[in-house]
């Protein structure tokens, strides 16, 4: 009884729909995970921004502030009362304004001036004598050396800019205690008088108070965060401006320039963070948000970089770093517990489904082994199909296994390799063709003719259907294209539609170790009293058409062209010379100096004006006997002669040449040629060709 596939397959879908549901609920849990991180990675962008916008509002109050301080004291105040209104100005202030801040005025012409920190004030003067300035407290009277801020990057920029310039780092020192040292930023403004720039105010404002505009980010946090502000300094390091974390550290300790680094706190979470950020300095010019997901010994972190004034000096960024395992922590257990119970859901319904597959299975791998095997052309290993339950898997199981036989069988009609092209999805055969370098064959059974007349017809086939095989077996293991049998002969080439390295040794190795088999397999013909084959090849290197040439109807995957038919006038060469093997110049050069060759003769065959060197293929030069080389060299001098119109000393060569090899019909040829030739000079236009008129 045969059972129908449709009916099995629909209890293995029921198996599968639970299967899947399951894995459904998994995937929502992954949604979840994916959810969490998205919120994290949003949560970090909102506390960056928080952030940022901390301190682009202090950054706006001071600008309004300096902008207000430049006004006032430009506006009718003489030079020397101006530290004064910048002093009143400052006072005049709310007392938490004071808090991490502190003002100066320096004058253009004199660099003098004053400096507000808190309720106490400086004045900036020239020394006695004029030899550099002094910074004086007001109170307690304390008074040291200044150095003249008119010299200041940041005083010559303000000078020449009407607007508020934000300065990055800048570590200063101020006069009113021996230990007043810190650390922060500065932000100046030009003051102008009767039109022209008289100095510039300066508002300096410390880490720490730009450390407590960056906590308000902090408020709503729900996992491990931090906010760093920190500045792309010149010299390409990281300063770290302020920091929700480190600022009132006692590890905080700054180099002998003022620069705090991640190396310098000795925080691997901040080092890990700020190492995501590229050396390039176009980071800080970028106006969009820019995530980094990375690992720390603290954990999975997220972190969020926002440019404070994205292309604009000084290169500041707000970094907000958060801790993704105190986010995810909660569903971790949960998923877990899950996780299991799905397994075992899972594991039950696959159990089921194999179990009930079995029956299908066996048969169908079987079915799709020989196919595949069949599709990439190995024959090798026969595999019995059987027969199965299933009426659809048996129906296809003898389809495949007569496809099998009968794409087995065609190969012995066209060369596996032009099969391959067309076994890919899609692949269709159409007429067309493409100009390739080829080496083309042309083999054929010497006085077949006569062979046939006194052979008896059945094992003449089965003679010449062994020396088939021998050939062209020999083709293929040399990576050649069996092109055609045209009777007794055989028609090859290489580099099509594969290409094949050295192509042209390849044929001329196919020719000489050809030689060697049949030397062997007709000593056994002579002892089963059958005829001899004796072959004559001509080898030709050059330019063809290759391609499908035919109809609709039928194709033939061939080559066309004048090097087809140079290479079969070669092979029809061979009886003229007497020899077995002749090669165009072109293959020559295009084998190599492996092979020995002799020259026979600068011919143009019929059909063709433009004569070739036609060669010999002796044998492999390593092999061959000194007699064969010496061969080689002698009719090689006896040609040059020859070409050379010195018919007497060539008709020598050749004859000294028939004196050591009597059976050499090249050189009996060459040599009556040169008795002709000599009493019968040719005209002054002669070029040593030889037409042949006969194909």
């Amino acid at each position: 009884m045969r059972v129908k596939l449709r009916s099995l397959l629909t209890v293995i879908w029921l198996a599968t729909i639970a299967a899947t549901s399951t894995a459904l609920i998994l995937l929502s849990f992954n949604g979840a995970i994916l959810t969490s991180l998205g919120f994290t990675r949003h949560f970090a962008k909102e506390q960056a921004l928080i952030g940022l916008q901390s301190l682009e509002h202090g950054m706006i109050e001071a600008q309004v502030f300096l902008k207000s301080l430049a006004i006032h004291v430009g506006a009718g105040i003489s030079a020397k009362n101006m530290p004064e209104a910048v002093r009143r100005f400052w006072i005049e202030l709310p007392e938490a304004s004071y808090r991490g801040v502190s003002i100066a005025f320096v004058s253009a012409e004199s660099g003098g001036g004053i400096i507000c920190h808190g309720r106490e004030a400086a004045d900036i003067s020239p020394v006695d004598g004029g030899a550099g300035l002094v910074a004086k407290a007001r109170t307690g009277g304390l008074e040291r050396p200044i150095p003249d801020m008119r010299d200041t990057i940041w005083f010559k920029k303000a000078m020449a800019e009407p607007a508020t310039l934000f300065q990055g780092y800048q570590p200063y020192q101020l006069p009113f205690h021996e230990d007043s040292a810190n650390r922060g930023v500065i932000a100046c403004h030009r003051v102008m008088q009767g039109g022209k720039p008289v100095g510039v105010v300066a508002l300096r404002i410390d880490t720490g108070r730009m450390t407590r505009l960056l906590e308000a980010s902090l408020e709503r946090s729900v996992a491990r965060s931090r906010v760093v502000l920190i500045e792309k300094m010149p010299d390409g390091n990281l300063n770290i401006l302020a920091d929700s974390s480190h600022e009132h550290d006692s590890r905080c300790q700054p180099d002998g320039n003022g620069i705090v680094t991640a190396g310098g706190i000795g925080d691997p979470l901040l080092s890990d963070a700020l190492a995501t950020i590229p050396e390039s300095a176009a980071f800080f010019e970028e106006i969009d948000p820019s995530h980094r997901e990375f690992r720390s010994l603290a954990g999975n972190y997220f972190a969020n970089f926002m440019n404070v004034r994205p292309g604009k000096p000084p290169a500041w960024a707000v970094c907000a770093l958060i801790n993704a395992d105190d986010i995810l922590a909660p569903l971790g257990s949960r998923i877990w517990f899950d996780a299991l119970v799905m397994l075992m859901a899972m594991g039950l319904a696959a159990g089921i489904a194999i179990w009930m597959s079995a029956g299908i299975a066996k048969p169908i791998e079987r079915v799709t082994r020989v196919a595949r095997d069949v599709g990439n052309l190995r024959f090798e290993a026969v595999e019995a199909i059987g027969e199965s339950a299933i009426a659809e898997v048996d129906e296809l199981s003898k389809a495949t296994d007569s496809m099998r036989s009968g794409i087995k069988a065609f190969l012995r009609y066209l060369p596996e390799k032009i099969l391959r092209n067309y076994l890919t999805p899609g692949s269709m055969a159409s007429t067309g063709g493409e100009i390739q370098t080829v080496t083309i064959l042309f083999s054929d059974i010497r006085d077949f003719s006569a062979i046939t007349e006194r052979s008896e017809p059945m094992a003449l086939i089965n003679q010449l259907n062994e020396y088939f095989e021998i050939i062209s077996s020999l083709i293929a293991k040399h990576g050649g294209t069996l092109d055609k049998y045209i009777g007794d002969a055989i028609m090859a080439f290489w580099n099509a539609p594969d290409r094949v390295p050295l192509h042209a040794r390849q044929a001329c190795a196919v020719v000489l170790e050809g030689r060697k088999t049949f030397h062997s397999t007709r000593e056994r013909w002579k002892r089963e009293g059958l005829p001899q084959f004796h072959t004559r090849v001509g080898i030709h290197t050059g330019e063809v058409i290759v391609g499908n040439i035919g109809s609709s109807v039928r194709l033939n995957y061939t080559i066309i062209g004048d090097s087809v038919n140079l290479a079969s006038r070669l092979e029809a060469l061979n009886k003229e010379y007497g020899t077995s093997i002749l090669i165009s110049e072109s293959t020559r050069a295009e084998a190599g100096d492996e092979f020995l060759t002799r020259p026979v003769d600068l011919v143009a065959v019929k059909g063709k004006t433009v004569p070739i060197l036609v060669h010999e293929l002796i044998g492999l030069r390593a092999e061959e006997s000194e007699t064969m080389v010496d061969l080689a060299r002698l009719t090689t001098e006896a040609l040059g002669l020859y070409q050379a119109r010195d018919f007497t000393r060539a008709g020598e060569r050749y004859s000294a040449i028939l004196a050591k090899y009597p059976d050499d019909t090249l050189s009996r040829i060459m040599a009556g040629r040169c008795a002709k030739l000599e009493s019968d000079p040719p005209p002054a236009e002669w070029s040593g060709v030889f037409r042949y008129n006969t194909k």
